[in-house]
């Protein structure tokens, strides 16, 4: 009795009761009297017991209503019909009871009359001629004296083979076992009332008999199998302390009522409308842990293991679902999406340099902007020396004018006129990049100087664990093993509870004993960027988590049901709002405006090649007619021929049509050159 008083305590209400028909019997009357057999329990009795349901008594029977029963079936047979006849028959010759026609033969008879006649056909087959002869003696047998039988190996094969139908029906035996067919079970309906709801066969089908099964306790409706609440206590809940972020923990208003609770926490409220979504009662109590100061008594990892350790039932707040804090205790689903983030202190981005004008653009960009200005007006000098005089000159100068010509065409202001279609091609497309770089550069530095920079001061946690900085976390949190894992310096970890906290350490910097950047999970940082937005921004990665979740022990069969009214809640408007309350200024993603030159590689590559091209068709132009003269000069060597084509290059090309147009037409040529002769000029002279 002691035993079954226990086990009121556990939260299982599923009992297997594979016992005597004696101590089975006793079993139930027990747990009649403990409260046991009540709505809400599963009991279920294996065949040694099922299969004399009709020898117990009647006051056995009246405890066990709504007890199921399961035991295999013996099929209706005109063997069975036969062998009842005859069990009833014996039966009443040697029993007194008038109830003897209500007394059906168990399944162990049925079970023994078919196992003695397999026993026979077995002896029928072996013979008994080699069986080793009993003692003359009857009286003096003794168990030591007896021989082993001959003929026992032969037998037991001759029964392991033997089929026949028998009165539970065929009779065969699969590894030493006798073959069932089906199974029948049976339901416990009340004194002398004991009913086959149906049947299960070997290809695990089930077939009802029965429109309804009686459960314990005369209920119709099935059982969950376990109790929330064993013994008729409260769940103790387990609750974090918490005293900063009041606009997750204060002020929270049941949406089914408009009513205002300025004492419930949100996460109590989820919890609460969870629950409400079950179709069962949970009784439970919030239990704060917290000690005699009113402070956290441990962290959240210590709160949790306090469900391993039995301590507390469940916990709910702002716990998150990590996985090895998973190994000891079973999480819902997540009620509310988590994930931690790094916060630090803005600073305007306006600078007052000398040397603004060069931000809008990367330290990258610049260097490839100015290395396809002197490529550019490298090729154009190439193609246009030999046929256009502004290119021409002393070294110095033609260096001046590559310089010159390039520069100017970022700003247009390029004068020398180009003779050549290659170089024509060139600058046309090389203008087309200028015109997007220039525009880009206007716009970037446009915003630089009109609109506020805001940057922040720490851009990643790598600069924190290389500057030495101090770090700040919410206390108690797994965020603190998050920094440490990271490389964090464990001595420059510092706590925090409330959004004012973090405001203070962070303006003033780890220098002056605050904190250089603060992790925090997301939804305390949406808390904390709605009050200081204009200070402070999110920077960094986020790192992922599993969210907040609600903690029950391993093995919680209510955590099931939890985490499927969690789906039904959180698509609720009001969840919704949770995030649109605390989201008043926007977390706010640093973007530079600075331009790099990624988003101008595709530009910067279309004139590269039309350059390359424009230069290897000109230099093919100008040593194809050349080729011979050449080859001629090949015989030289290397160095020598290098400098006769380099030679050749610096010459005047006179077939260039830019120089036929620079000379003087031949009419006007003769014209200025005619000479007078000398015996004209002297009659004239003398004429005067």
């Amino acid at each position: 009795m002691r035993d079954l008083n226990e086990t009121t305590y556990m939260q299982t209400r599923v009992f297997l009761v594979h016992m005597t028909f004696e101590i089975g019997s006793r079993l139930f009357l027990n747990a009649a009297k403990a409260g046991m057999i009540r709505e809400g329990y599963v009991w279920i009795a294996t065949d040694a017991l099922t299969s004399l349901f009709g020898y117990m008594d009647e006051r056995v029977l009246k405890s066990m209503r709504g007890v199921l029963g399961v035991k295999p079936h013996v099929p209706d047979s005109k063997s069975l019909s036969a062998f009842e006849s005859k069990w009833k028959t014996s039966f009443r010759n040697r029993s007194c009871s008038d109830n003897v026609d209500a007394v059906d033969p168990s399944l162990f008879a049925i079970w023994a009359y078919d196992a003695v006649w397999a026993l026979a056909k077995a002896v029928e087959r072996v013979g008994v001629s080699d069986q080793q002869p009993p003692p003359t003696n009857a009286s003096s047998i003794s168990l030591d004296k007896l021989g082993s039988s001959l003929i026992g190996p032969k037998l037991l094969q001759s029964i392991l083979n033997t089929t026949f139908d028998g009165v539970f029906g065929k009779f065969r035996l699969v590894d030493g076992q006798l073959e069932t067919a089906r199974f029948e079970f049976r339901n416990v309906l009340g004194s002398n009332n004991v009913t086959t709801i149906g049947f299960l066969t070997r290809e695990n089908k089930f077939k009802n008999t029965s429109s309804e099964v009686v459960w314990p306790g005369g209920s119709k409706r099935v059982p969950k199998g376990w109790e929330a609440a064993p013994g008729g206590r409260k769940l103790k809940i387990g609750v974090p302390v918490r005293h900063g972020f009041m606009e997750l923990l204060k002020n929270y208003t049941d949406p089914t009522t408009n009513q205002s609770s300025p004492d419930i926490e949100v996460f109590k409220a989820v919890f609460q409308s969870v629950l409400a979504k079950l179709d069962y009662f949970v009784p439970y109590e919030y239990v704060v842990y917290e000690n005699k100061n009113n402070m956290s008594n441990g962290t959240y990892n210590e709160l949790i293991y306090q469900v391993y350790l039995k301590g507390f039932d469940a916990v709910v707040g702002d716990t998150t679902i990590l996985a090895n804090r998973s190994q000891y205790v079973d999480f819902t689903l997540p009620y509310m999406d988590a994930g931690v983030s790094m916060v630090v202190p803005i600073t305007d981005g306006q600078s007052k340099s000398a040397l603004t004008f060069l931000k809008p653009m990367s330290p990258g960009l610049w260097a490839a902007s100015g290395a396809f200005v002197v490529f550019t007006g490298f090729v154009v000098w190439v193609i246009e020396h030999r046929i256009n005089n502004e290119f021409r000159g002393l070294p110095p100068h033609q260096l001046g004018v590559v310089f010159y010509f390039a520069f100017s065409t970022l700003v247009y202001a390029h004068k020398e006129r180009l003779a050549s279609n290659l170089s024509r091609v060139v600058v046309i497309i090389w203008l087309f990049v200028v015109l997007i770089l220039q525009s880009s550069y206007t716009a970037s530095l446009t915003s630089m100087l009109t609109a506020q920079q805001l940057e922040p001061t720490i851009t990643n946690i790598d600069q924190l664990i290389k500057n030495k900085d101090s770090v700040g976390y919410l206390e108690n949190s797994f965020v603190r093993d998050l920094l440490i894992h990271s490389g964090v310096d464990e001595s420059r970890l510092k706590p925090y509870n409330s959004p004012e906290e973090y405001a203070e350490a962070l303006s003033k910097g780890s220098v002056n004993g605050g904190v250089a950047a603060i992790f925090v999970e997301m939804p305390y940082l949406r808390v904390f960027l709605s009050r200081y937005c204009n200070k402070f921004t999110m920077v960094g990665p986020v790192y992922k988590s599993g969210g907040f979740g609600f903690v029950f022990p391993k093995g919680s069969p209510i955590a099931p049901d939890v985490s499927r009214a969690i789906l039904n809640v959180t698509e609720e408007d009001w969840m919704q709002s949770l995030y649109d309350n605390h989201t008043d200024c926007a977390v706010r993603d640093i973007v530079s405006n600075r331009l790099d030159f990624g988003r101008f590689r595709g530009l910067f590559l279309l004139t590269g090649v039309t350059s390359i091209m424009a230069l290897i068709i000109f230099v093919v132009g100008f040593l194809y007619p050349h080729r011979h003269a050449f080859s001629a000069l090949g015989r030289g060597s290397f160095g020598r021929r290098l400098k006769d084509i380099a030679k050749e290059f610096d010459q005047k090309d006179p077939s260039s049509h830019a120089f036929r147009k620079a000379e003087p037409p031949r009419e006007q040529v003769r014209s200025s050159s005619r000479v007078y002769p000398e015996s004209n000029m002297t009659n004239g002279v003398q004429g005067m």
